[in-house]
């Protein structure tokens, strides 16, 4: 239902489908909060919903057990903030491997959500870029996401240097960190 014109919030009835395995609202007029009740759909591989008018916190169903099944995760182009989703909410996020991709661009996202997603283990592609991001990169990052393929944490406020633990991103095909407060020397 990509490119249309819906308005309003998402209906709650689609939360009651649970064999739904993608739902598409990209580059419409939606508006209000993500529900809670998008943890009833355990069945999601996938959610897009970029590009509308969703503000309020991100649901912590997102992240923990409630959907063992979501892959790919796009809500770009809201204005969405951390909310009640905190760094030290560790419980299911671990577990919650199979999270593959994760954009999150152009939204109102704190240092609190870089934290947190540096727990998803599995995931290939983090887009960060356009945030309120406003910490040093944290000095564990190589570490903790092995599998990043592209990682975009441009256009924010990151500060301090480049980890040397970046150098264990082996997998990284595209890093984008332009316009940002960093500084220091350019790792070889």
């Amino acid at each position: 239902m990509d490119g249309n014109n819906f308005n309003g919030c998402i209906p709650p009835q689609l939360f009651h489908l649970p064999l739904l395995q993608n739902l598409y609202f990209d580059d419409n007029s939606l508006s209000g909060q993500l529900s809670t009740e998008i943890g009833n759909l355990t069945s999601l591989q996938l959610l897009s919903l970029p590009a509308n008018h969703l503000s309020g916190s991100i649901p912590p169903q997102l992240f923990h057990f409630h959907l063992p099944l979501l892959r790919y995760l796009y809500l770009d182009g809201n204005s969405l903030n951390s909310g009640e989703v905190q760094p030290d909410d560790e419980e299911g996020i671990g577990n919650t491997t199979i999270l593959q991709d994760l954009s999150l661009s152009r939204n109102k996202f704190s240092d609190a959500m870089l934290l947190l997603v540096l727990c998803l283990k599995g995931l290939n592609l983090l887009d960060l870029s356009y945030n309120d991001l406003s910490m040093e990169i944290p000095s564990e990052i190589g570490n903790l996401l092995p599998s990043i393929s592209f990682l975009a944490l441009s256009d924010n406020r990151l500060t301090g240097g480049i980890p040397l633990s970046m150098q264990k991103l082996n997998n990284l095909e595209g890093l984008y960190l332009q316009n940002n407060l960093l500084t220091g020397e350019i790792m070889s």
